[in-house]
């Protein structure tokens, strides 16, 4: 098919938001009803969850106990070791600002918890035995400004720790290890790459240490999604995923049980009315490839992403939805199965606004997911079977598969495969980095099978663009890229 490169314009995120609104209703069927894990009677944010090997649960989030100018806050901690979960309790002092926690359990059931503390910008960490906390650590330790730590910790009872940086004059990230006798000396992981930030770590089933970040390459104002390794003691070398107009922020990453990694992130695309689309995008990792980015999520003002795999090797992520008719936020979740997504999931529904969400999965392949609230709680809530989740499902994901056009990059023509399972009726739409339809064709009603498409654009220049094919309510959207 020939496009014509000049077509009307149509507003992206209202389609998004009309096409995909009759899957987004709330759907907590199999979830249980999200509890509170505070007193709600002071603002709170930042929540993490850890799992023990035994199922046991683990929430630290941020409490904020005064307001600006002399604004303080600390770090609190709740449980859930038998049937019930524990009170909460604060675990750091009072005079300070203590803020962003993260946690994680080692195999024998000892609880680490690491923080920045914005007054001195320093990094902290503790630890709980089951019976004493140990006294908080400063483990940056230099004279720069250190925030937002992430911590994992390895089969060996290794910990990992990773933060962002000042001391070199923009922002770094730094890393160091603790083999339970001595802290390695901090390491500078991101090299030479400008305002590296918000660096997120991941253990592989053969200890290997994954990370991801978002930084500014060169002089450019937009920021991109990096990833590094560290396995049998060498580096990888930093590894680009992503490179265009659009603005990737909030990377996280995980691993599979075959220690192949993915990256999830929020971008956010430019849109004709000046405000952005915000996507949940993913790439995978074979060891020598990064596969085309794709999007878990059509929907726009999707944002914040958290991830977690099962012992099947199914990806499990929840985000957050903006609503800009209500102005609320929902926390979404979506699992894999396959190569599919399932639809899109609100576990939260509309009472209360609802934001940050982080999942977390344990031995019996249960998801456990907590959230803030707009009401100052911290929820909680659970789905104990993957089959819950999966019954929810109102189309079978094997209805309708998209792959990535191929070649890509191409040169004037590349083919899309696709394949349906039952009898449907195809909407193929092309468009800019800027939302623009650029092409839209309604195809015959096609009887089940795999069907290849070719895609002919002599008129469009280079650079990036996004094709979506609809059957039904069902939508698949990926990125193609074009060489002249």
């Amino acid at each position: 098919m020939r496009i014509a490169a000049e077509r009307f314009a149509i507003l992206v995120l209202i389609l998004q938001l009309y096409f995909n609104s009759s899957r987004l209703e709330a759907q907590t069927s199999g979830w249980s009803v999200p509890i509170a894990l505070n007193d709600r009677n002071l603002p709170t944010s930042y929540p993490s969850l850890a799992i023990g090997k035994h199922g046991e649960l683990f929430v630290a989030w941020e409490r904020q106990t005064s307001t600006y100018p002399s604004a303080k806050a600390q770090i609190m901690f709740a449980s859930k070791t038998g049937q019930t979960w524990s009170e909460a309790i604060a675990i750091s002092d009072t005079g300070r600002w203590d803020w962003t926690p993260d946690i994680a359990v080692d195999t024998l059931g000892a609880v680490h918890i690491v923080w920045g503390e914005a007054g001195t910008g320093e990094i902290y960490h503790i630890a709980f035995d089951g019976t004493d906390w140990t006294q908080p650590e400063n483990i940056s330790q230099d004279s720069g400004n250190s925030y937002f730590p992430r911590i994992a910790i390895d089969r060996k009872n290794k910990i990992h720790v990773v933060w962002h940086d000042d001391s070199r004059g923009d922002y770094s990230i730094y890393y160091r290890s603790f083999d339970g006798i001595e802290w390695t000396a901090p390491q500078v992981i991101s090299d030479s790459l400008p305002y590296s930030i918000y660096p997120r770590i991941a253990i592989g089933p053969d200890d290997g240490v994954h990370f991801t970040f978002m930084s500014r390459a060169g002089s450019s104002s937009t920021t991109d999604v990096f990833y590094r390794q560290w396995r049998d003691g060498g580096w990888s070398p930093i590894m680009r995923i992503t490179n265009d107009s659009s603005q990737s922020v909030y990377p996280v990453v995980g691993v599979t049980s075959s220690n192949k990694p993915f990256v999830t992130w929020e971008q956010a695309f430019p849109n004709l009315t000046g405000s952005p689309i915000e996507r949940i995008c993913w790439v995978s990792y074979d060891g020598s490839h990064w596969s085309a980015p794709g999007n878990v999520d059509d929907t726009s003002r999707s944002m914040r992403p958290s991830v977690a795999v099962d012992g099947a090797d199914r990806i499990h992520i929840v985000w957050q939805l903006w609503d800009p008719s209500t102005g609320k936020t929902s926390i979404l979740y979506k699992h894999s199965q396959k190569e599919f997504w399932t639809p899109a999931l609100n576990i939260t529904g509309s009472t209360t606004s609802s934001s940050s969400p982080i999942i977390n999965v344990d031995n019996m392949n249960a998801c456990h997911v907590v959230w803030v609230a707009s009401d100052n709680g911290i929820y909680y809530t659970t789905c104990s079977s993957i089959n819950d989740i999966v019954s929810q499902d109102r189309t079978s994901p094997e209805v309708f598969v998209v792959e990535q056009n191929y070649p890509n990059p191409f040169n004037g023509r590349t083919n899309i495969r696709y394949s349906l399972s039952q009898a449907a009726q195809v909407v193929v739409s092309l468009y800019d980095v800027l939302g623009r339809v650029l092409y839209s064709w309604k195809g015959p009603a096609q009887q089940p099978g795999v069907y290849t498409m070719p895609l002919e654009v002599p008129q469009l220049p280079t650079g990036a663009y996004f094709y979506q094919m609809r059957v039904g309510s069902m939508v698949k959207t990926k990125k193609l890229e074009l060489i002249r």
